[in-house]
């Protein structure tokens, strides 16, 4: 997650598509998003430190390649396959019910959220805030 800081001599993007989210709180924390018919990943930006997400987010777009985003949609495919979720994106991913708390453990147990790669150290593009989102992929 980044700070405020991190958001110094960043442009603004608007038109922002968020095609998925891999964290949730009170709103999508990070995940991968469409801008300029390119997928960037996104990560929150905690505004202050006693921010409870109540107001409206802030989001950095990071630079990934190709065979990144591939990886990426298919970790996503394979979480709401087998743990269920929201899909935000067409074509849809099948849908499912919710994982039982065992299933998510398993599922957890072998796809641990650390042991993903740190986007954000990669160079960012900008940031968008909900508002700049857009409803046409």
């Amino acid at each position: 997650m980044h700070t405020a800081r991190d958001l110094v001599g960043l442009s603004e993007l608007t038109a922002v598509y968020i095609l998925w989210f891999d964290d949730w709180y009170d709103g999508p924390r990070s995940g991968l998003a469409r801008y300029q018919d390119r997928e960037f990943w996104f990560a929150a930006v905690e505004l202050a430190a006693d921010d409870d997400w109540r107001g409206p987010r802030r989001h950095i777009l990071h630079v990934i390649d190709e065979d990144e985003a591939a990886a990426e949609w298919r970790e996503h495919r394979s979480f709401v396959a087998e743990v269920g979720g929201a899909c935000l994106h067409e074509p849809r991913c099948p849908e499912r019910p919710l994982a039982t708390v065992e299933e998510m453990r398993r599922w957890y147990e072998r796809h641990p959220p650390e042991s993903g790669p740190d986007y954000l150290s990669r160079p960012a593009v900008g940031w968008f805030g909900d508002e700049s989102c857009s409803d046409d992929p």
